[in-house]
């Protein structure tokens, strides 16, 4: 028996993925990567096909009553000989239709926003850790006192704690003559030291942006659910996947999501408005590369954290003739590297068409990036004020009391 001459297949119109477009008048084709598959398909196995699309636009469900929804009920029914369109092998599905050998891998991994850029007005305590700031006040407090003890002319203690502080700020002593040149010389170089490797430093993080921390795996988002702080988006049927698993933060997360009604509406799941720093949206990861591109060139935080791996084949029916030679040309085309190319492709077009946006080539220093080293300064200079008023109103006190 031959391979039939005309198939009805089902396909998903997935936005941005598989594309219907026509090229003749009353001919409808397949694009992206499943449409060029259907395409080398039928050619080789010398075929015409009548595209369909599901009603109800989904891959398909599992109805408490038996019966099946999207592309995989349509076969299941008869309505339709194939079904194209990422579709996941499973154990579920397989009770209804039969499935080729697996041509690619769905890995079910979750999107959100990119991190977007934090202020730092503390920025200026960032270029020694907690324990080298410690280290450098310990010395700065110790050393005047060394001094102390070993000068014979003594100084008071205050006042070589300020001249030392005036290394630190690169200003010259005014008053070195008790200090033993020795250890005077150690805390010259010790300052010099501290001071440059601080300006560095501090120059240096100016230039860095701090971004967010995004949430990094499924236990993190599903804790971050939870406590109110993120919500998750998923297809039904990605749910019911969740809702099996033998991991309670997953089964916790699919709850959540059930419970929320959290569904993005048919076709609509990758849409902006799911990208608000809020949101994750739980899907397939190279339906994210398709869309958004892959790291790190997407245009969204794509989790590198996968939670299954699932084959992806082409759905045909129980009862269809010829699924041995389909799966002799997948193979066929796998081993020849031909569906990984036509990945690729698509890949480089939304890499095109990403690389058109100009990223930000310069990062200004604003007032944010030095608003608390601002403060500090203000303080300290009205500070200053204070103590010269002080000081002047002392000495006009002291000639008012020797006037009298």
């Amino acid at each position: 028996m031959g391979f039939p001459k005309k198939l009805i297949v089902a396909a998903y119109n997935y936005t941005q993925i598989s594309e219907m477009y026509g090229e003749d008048i009353g001919e409808m084709k397949l694009g992206g990567v499943d449409g060029r598959l259907l395409s080398i398909l039928s050619q080789v196995l010398q075929f015409r096909y009548e595209l369909v699309s599901s009603p109800d636009r989904i891959w398909g469900n599992h109805l408490k009553n038996g019966n099946w929804t999207g592309l995989i009920g349509m076969v299941s029914r008869g309505e339709a000989d194939l079904a194209i369109g990422f579709l996941s092998l499973t154990e579920d599905r397989l009770t209804a239709v039969d499935f080729t050998v697996p041509y690619s891998v769905n890995e079910i991994c979750f999107a959100t926003h990119i991190p977007r850029a934090i202020p730092q007005p503390h920025a200026f305590l960032h270029s020694f850790k907690w324990d080298l700031w410690l280290s450098i006040l310990t010395i700065w407090i110790i050393l005047p006192f060394i001094f102390y003890l070993q000068s014979r002319k003594k100084s008071p203690y205050l006042e070589m704690l300020f001249q030392l502080y005036r290394n630190i700020i690169r200003q010259h002593m005014t008053n070195n003559t008790a200090v033993n040149r020795f250890l005077l010389g150690i805390w010259l170089y010790f300052s010099l030291i501290i001071s440059t490797s601080y300006t560095a430093g501090l120059a240096s993080l100016q230039t860095l942006k701090y971004t967010e921390i995004p949430v990094k795996n499924f236990e993190e988002l599903s804790w971050a659910v939870t406590e109110g702080k993120y919500r998750a988006v998923a297809t039904q049927s990605l749910v019911e996947y969740l809702l099996r698993s033998d991991k309670e933060f997953i089964v916790r997360l699919g709850q959540a999501i059930d419970e929320n009604k959290w569904f993005p509406p048919l076709g609509h799941s990758l849409d902006e408005e799911y990208f608000d720093g809020k949101t994750a949206v739980i899907d397939v990861k190279l339906v994210f590369g398709l869309r958004f591109g892959m790291p790190p060139w997407s245009t969204k935080y794509i989790s590198e954290n996968i939670l299954d791996s699932v084959g992806v084949g082409i759905a045909v029916r129980k009862d269809f003739c010829c699924k041995d030679a389909l799966d002799a040309l997948i193979v066929r085309i796998n081993r020849a590297g031909f569906y990984k190319k036509y990945m690729n492709d698509e890949m480089y077009k939304t890499w095109l068409k990403l690389s058109k946006v100009k990223p930000e080539t310069s990062k200004q220093i604003t007032l944010n990036n030095i608003f608390g080293a601002l403060v500090f300064l203000v303080c300290g200079q009205i500070l200053s004020v204070s103590i010269l008023v002080l000081e002047i109103l002392q000495i006009l006190h002291k000639r008012s009391m020797i006037s009298r």
